[in-house]
């Protein structure tokens, strides 16, 4: 999201052939929006897994040196995207994903039947079996077709 050479978040879109993920949701959005539990927005909605966030990360930067306080990325992504650290602690950390979204734009990373939506309130917490996730508080059972 964001520009490809500097972003913060890494994802992949759905791939849908039967085409109808896209109007599912999009009613999905409408019925909250009319419910009054969203509120309307001017932007188009985004299908999408997130693979990399790292809006979290604090007193990193891409680009040019900081004073000479820099230190090179982890290499473990075969050197394909970089990072620096800065010592501005409220920077967001931004990586250079253009060899990563070439390399693996058209890759398909499974397949996933939706049985189910379920509803979750906002923000994850930790259940008494250590596990941090959101909390359901109602589903709707997709039709079997």
């Amino acid at each position: 999201m964001g520009s490809v050479d500097a972003t913060t978040v890494l994802y992949a879109a759905p791939y849908d052939a039967s085409g109808r993920l896209w109007p599912l949701c999009e009613a999905l959005r409408t019925a909250f929006i009319d419910a009054g539990f969203i509120a309307p927005e001017n932007r188009p909605l985004k299908l999408h897994a997130t693979i990399v966030n790292t809006i979290y990360v604090r007193g990193m930067a891409s680009g040019a040196s900081n004073n000479g306080n820099t230190a090179q990325g982890d290499k473990r992504s075969g050197g394909e995207s970089t990072q620096r650290r800065s010592n501005n602690k409220n920077e967001k950390m931004k990586i250079d994903a253009t060899e990563l979204v070439k390399r693996w734009e058209h890759k398909i990373w499974g397949m996933v039947k939706v049985e189910k939506v379920a509803i979750c309130e906002m923000g994850k917490k930790k259940g008494e079996d250590g596990l941090i996730r959101y909390k359901e508080i109602g589903q709707l059972e997709m039709p079997v077709l």
